[in-house]
């Protein structure tokens, strides 16, 4: 950078300021490149022109700015860029400097092979970025490199082309390379790709080779105007061969390199070679559209003799042209003749091209739109800009597909309007529209757009849909003139081809019926109409046949299985039924009843293994057999040919809980506890075991044994809870092989002899509820989690662990039906545990004996009701608690127990 080895053009940067380019960015120059906005991620890059090894950077400042901090990025090929990156394998920051002056070197711990350097900087000083800067580094491997021709010797006057002209070449040297002593060979060349082949016999070598410490050397003795192969190779001192390098270079071109220097949107300047003394008299250059489209013409005035360079205009914008350069000596005989193929700059972005194609112009209109399509004609309309100076206006039309021929309208838009008809149009036709606008001197708007008539029949509906049929009617023009139709149909699916109805519908037909279809199957129904053999309309319609079966009805079901019945066409072929079914909440994939799907000639089934309470989707796909199924495989011998889908509910489970003097029962369906080990089931105290038979797990205890707690509220209530409790069974790796519950259950007593049934159990897997029977009737308990205090969507249970901060709030419901009118909802105690025990410590207390005691708890009256309730709490952390987590979420995978967002809330209903 310093030397002024790496050109300015080199040097690059995201941004620089008036006067602040990044070529002063050069170590101890008398300026710096500064950014145009002091922020970070501005960069300044160096192209070191070939892949070098870098070993590190110096910076430095500049009046008063510099850079402090600065990431070091590099790269190949200027487009894919790596980070430096640290011993840890985080991106490097190299600290910079401190002051505007004092240079700071930064060595590479790795040093890196690259071609471009990126710095960018991070940080800098109060007064803004300045940055002037070295880099270190080296070559990366030692070889020869860029032989490169210095002069062509020429020798005009030989006609027989004896063999006495020379091609001089130079090389350089990178790295360390051991040499001891050069080969400098030739041979005609053919091609390069033979060149470059060491099996390719080199015909001679260079009588005096070069010196070991020449970069230069002259191949004499070749003919003229002849290519050759040249290869370069040095040797070690034991001989060996340590680098190699060749190129293929011809001798005494006459003329060289047609360049193209600049093109504009009407001209092209080219500029040439003339190597050796080449004896030029005259010089001829001829142009013509390098697609052949006219015919070539000459400059009118040709270059001179001494010329080097020549400009061709009156061309037209965007083409390319191919350009001949001929040399002609004294006696007008051509001595030398090169061309190139060269194209004129486009119209500039916003900018139209003249329908001439000879200039550019910001079109003053735009947007052509089309605004009615009829059969036979269109409407369109255009914006123009404002205060636009028109003069007149052309509109064109011609069919897109190319079958016709540009037409004027002919009577074109006047120079104050914005929208035209064009009619005599074919029906059903796209056409391209062109509008040209012109201001008394020149053509100064162009705007395009292709846009279709109307089909002459439309509407295509379906009146009728057989198990094998479908009626369609539509609807025609009442001017059409249309003398035959067509109609065609597929399936949906593409598994067929496209069939034409044997019976066509008749030229005044508005209906059809097309027969012979597969149930349940869609088709795509394609009707064209025509007048003469042209199409004047088409229209497209996709409907499905009938399926064979219908009517899935629920004729009887439980807690875990489910009856349906259903109905099927009369003459229908079924080979085959496929049943599924999964839950309607989704917490289900679908699941097939493959070992057992209902039979052929059934028209009814069960689904067993359901979970109570829960809706199911039931879906019935049956199946017709395929003509000659041999030996494919069963999806390949039958196919579908009918769909039917309802929505039915399995019985709730009812959990039965007793309240006698002196003791206490509760009673579980074993329906309802699918996965649990129901025959290890006990209470609090495990000696206290659950009686078992086909339908019911039943646990009894006395109010004073098996583990029963008793609680005091009041001066006249006694309340006993206990446990039923099923423990996790895990096999020796640790997998659960029965799932554990714990079901608590608790009766309430006043002094008289007076029960009220009630318990905080709570469903979560299906839906967080719980029902309770007794001789007065059914009541249900929900509580749900809530994801915003809208209480729109609430969590399921594979939301859970819940992550919450302390500007979090915790949004809960509660809610109860029953058929009774007089039920009402209170909250009497809200407790928070790190577990599912109420009593459990530490805890937090939220609502007691219906008082609120939280200070962040809120209730929401607008949503409160007397069966509902609605309330919102900011999330906190337990006292003393050693781990800090602000709410601990769990979330008990069982159907009867739910901690959520570490909350419990002791829920009592009152009538």
């Amino acid at each position: 950078m310093e030397s002024g080895a790496i050109p300015d053009s080199s040097i690059t940067a995201s941004s620089f300021a008036d006067g602040k380019p990044p070529k002063d960015a050069r170590l101890n120059g008398n300026s710096a490149w500064v950014p145009e906005n002091d922020r970070a991620g501005e960069w300044l890059q160096v192209d070191l022109g070939e892949m070098m090894r870098i070993d590190g950077a110096i910076t430095q400042g500049h009046s008063g700015s510099w850079v402090t901090e600065y990431v070091l990025q590099y790269s190949a090929d200027g487009t894919s860029f790596t980070t430096h990156v640290g011993s840890d394998g985080s991106d490097k920051i190299f600290t910079a400097n401190a002051d505007d002056s004092t240079p700071v070197a930064n060595l590479l711990n790795n040093p890196v092979e690259a071609r471009y350097m990126r710095f960018v900087v991070q940080s800098w000083s109060d007064s803004g970025i300045a940055l002037k800067l070295e880099i270190w580094g080296c070559n990366t491997v030692p070889r020869l490199s860029g032989l490169t021709l210095e002069d062509v010797g020429l020798n005009l006057d030989n006609d027989d082309q004896t063999d006495d002209d020379q091609l001089t070449v130079s090389w350089e040297v990178v790295g360390n390379l051991p040499i001891s002593r050069y080969s400098l060979s030739y041979s005609l060349g053919y091609s390069l790709s033979y060149s470059l082949s060491y099996s390719y016999p080199l015909d001679q070598e260079v009588g005096s080779p070069p010196t070991a410490d020449a970069t230069s050397a002259t191949v004499p003795g070749l003919q003229a105007d002849t290519d050759y192969i040249i290869r370069l190779t040095s040797f070690d001192d034991t001989d060996q061969p340590t680098g190699v390098v060749s190129g293929t270079f011809k001798t005494a071109p006459r003329l060289s390199g047609l360049t193209l220097d600049r093109a504009g949107i009407n001209s092209l300047t080219v500029s040439w070679k003339v190597f050796g003394n080449l004896p030029t008299s005259s010089f001829i250059l001829s142009y013509q559209l390098a697609d052949g489209s006219d015919s070539s013409a000459d400059l009118p005035t040709p270059p001179a003799a001494e010329d080097i360079s020549a400009t061709v205009s009156g061309l037209l914008v965007g083409r390319e042209y191919t350009i001949t350069l001929t040399s002609k000596d004294e006696s007008s005989q051509t001595n030398a003749e090169i061309s190139g193929t060269y194209k004129t700059a486009e119209c500039d972005a916003g900018y139209d091209l003249s329908s001439d194609g000879t200039d550019c112009f910001v079109s003053v209109i735009s947007a052509l739109t089309l605004k009615m399509a009829g059969v036979d004609d269109l409407e369109v309309s255009w914006t123009k800009a404002a205060g636009a100076q028109i003069d007149s206006y052309s509109l064109s039309y011609e069919p897109a597909d190319g079958t016709g021929t540009s037409e004027e309208l002919n009577s074109a838009p006047e120079p104050g309007d914005i929208s035209a008809t064009v009619s005599g149009l074919l029906p059903y036709t796209r056409y391209i529209l062109t509008l040209n606008s012109t201001d008394p001197d020149r053509q100064n708007g162009h705007t395009i757009g292709t846009f279709r008539t109307e089909s002459v029949i439309s509407g295509l509906t379906l009146i009728r849909a057989g198990i094998d049929d479908l009626e369609v009617s539509w609807t025609k023009d009442a001017s059409a003139q249309i003398d035959s139709y067509s109609l065609s149909y597929e399936p949906a699916d593409g598994t067929g081809t496209s069939v034409d109805l044997n019976s066509a519908p008749g030229a005044d037909d508005i209906s059809a019926t097309v027969p012979g279809l597969l149930p349940y199957t869609s088709y795509v129904i394609t009707l064209t109409s025509s007048d003469q053999g042209r199409e004047n309309g088409v229209i497209v319609g996709t409907f499905r046949t009938e399926s064979v079966i219908s009517d899935l009805t629920l004729d009887g079901g439980g807690m875990d299985q489910l009856v349906v019945s259903w109905g099927k066409a009369q003459g229908s072929q079924i080979s085959r039924y496929s049943l599924s079914y999964r839950p309607v909440d989704g917490t289900g994939s679908y699941r097939d009843r493959e070992l057992d799907p209902p039979a052929a000639d059934a028209t009814s089934a069960t689904v067993s293994g359901l979970l109570p309470g829960i809706s199911y989707t039931i879906t019935l796909t049956s199946f017709q057999p395929l003509g000659n199924a041999g030996r494919r495989k069963r999806s390949e011998q039958d196919r579908q040919n009918g769909v039917i889908t309802r929505t039915f509910r399995t019985e709730s489970a009812v959990v039965n809980v007793e309240c006698a003097e002196g003791n206490m029962t509760i009673s579980i369906p074993r329906v309802a506890l699918s996965g649990v080990d129901v025959g290890s089931m006990h209470l609090l105290d495990t000696s206290c075991v659950a009686s078992v038979d086909v339908d019911w797990v039943t646990l009894e205890t006395h109010l004073e044994e098996c583990g029963t707690r008793r609680q005091i509220s009041g001066e006249d209530k006694f309340i006993f809870s206990n446990e039923a409790i099923a423990d996790e069974v895990t096999d020796s790796s640790g997998a659960v092989i029965y799932q554990g519950v714990s079901l608590p259950f608790q009766c309430e007593f006043l002094r008289q002899f007076d029960i009220t049934q009630g318990g905080d159990i709570m469903f979560v897997i299906p839906p967080p509820r719980f029902e309770i029977i007794d001789a007065e009737g059914e009541m249900t308990l929900e509580m749900r989690t809530y994801k915003s205090p809208d209480f729109g969507a609430s969590y399921k249970s594979t939301d859970f662990p819940i992550k919450v901060t302390p500007d979090d709030r915790l949004n809960f419901g509660l809610s109860v039906t029953s058929p009774l009118d007089n039920v009402e909802l209170f909250a009497r105690d809200c407790v928070s545990t790190p577990s599912t025990d109420p009593n459990d410590s530490p805890r937090v207390d939220i609502i007691v004996d219906g008082c609120q005691v939280a200070e962040t708890l809120e209730k929401d009256n607008e949503r409160s009701n007397d069966t509902a309730l609605y309330y919102t709490v900011a999330a906190f952390g337990f006292p003393n608690s050693i781990e800090q987590n602000l709410v601990k979420n769990e979330n008990v995978l069982d159907r009867f127990a739910s901690v959520v967002a570490g909350e419990e809330c002791l829920l009592r209903s009152h009538s």
